[in-house]
This record gives structure tokens, C-alpha cells and sequence, in this order.
């Protein structure tokens, strides 16, 4: 994307942290709750980009960006599932326990997709 946080033209970055008028942007309470001043509320907006990620943390992101799955601890994935309700983490691989392997979920036994009951198959020439 950008190097540098300023340089994205969506971002609302350079109102932040660098103190840039908007019409678009309002001041939300977690960045207000910042520092009493803007000048304060500015620098401490900037210290939360001044850190690197590394190359691990990285892939991580990228992998959960990607699935649509939670960046984070495992503290702050529980907190999440069970605020939610809802899985935000991948699935382990593999078959779910107690489904029996060859059927599918939803799909009666003895019973072949595609076909409705008591009708035979008409053999096409």
C-alpha cells in the first residue's frame, strides 16, 4: 500500500496525528480520551504508528485480513467469540468428530443428490 500512514488518501490519518482539517472525519472518544490537548492527543495518536511489525506479525495479519478472522492474542480472540458469538479463528483441519466419513451434513443416508424419491432414472440414448 504506503509506506508511510500519511501518504494513504483515505486515511484519516493526517487529521490524527498531524492535526489536518477535515469535513470528513469527527473525533471518536477512544482518540480524544488521547490527551486533554490536541497537540497531546496528536503525539500520543503518532506513538501508536511509530512501531515496526515484524515479518511474522506480518504474515499473521495478512492470513487473517484475508479469511476474515481476528489479528490478535488468544485472550483477545476469546473475548471476541464470546462477545460475539462467533468463530474468529480458523478451523482446525480435517473431519468435524462424531461425522461419519463419505456424508456430507444435511444429506439423508441411502439417499443420492439429485434424485427425488420413488422416480427412476431415465436412460438417455
Amino acid at each position: 500500500m504506503v509506506c508511510e500512514p500519511d501518504k494513504y488518501k483515505w486515511s484519516s490519518y493526517r487529521t490524527n496525528a498531524l492535526g489536518k482539517s477535515s469535513k470528513l472525519t469527527v473525533p471518536h472518544p477512544v482518540y480524544t480520551a488521547l490527551g486533554i490537548t490536541d497537540v497531546e492527543r496528536q503525539y500520543n495518536y503518532r506513538g501508536l504508528f511509530s512501531g515496526v511489525l515484524d515479518a511474522e506479525e506480518l504474515v499473521n495479519l495478512r492470513e487473517a485480513t484475508q479469511s476474515g478472522m481476528a489479528f490478535g492474542s488468544d485472550l483477545f480472540k476469546d473475548q471476541i467469540e464470546k462477545l460475539y458469538q462467533r468463530r474468529v479463528r480458523p478451523e482446525k483441519p480435517g473431519r468435524k468428530p462424531g461425522r461419519k466419513p463419505g456424508r456430507k451434513p444435511g444429506r439423508k443416508p441411502g439417499r443420492k443428490p439429485g434424485r427425488k424419491p420413488g422416480r427412476k432414472p431415465t436412460l438417455m440414448l
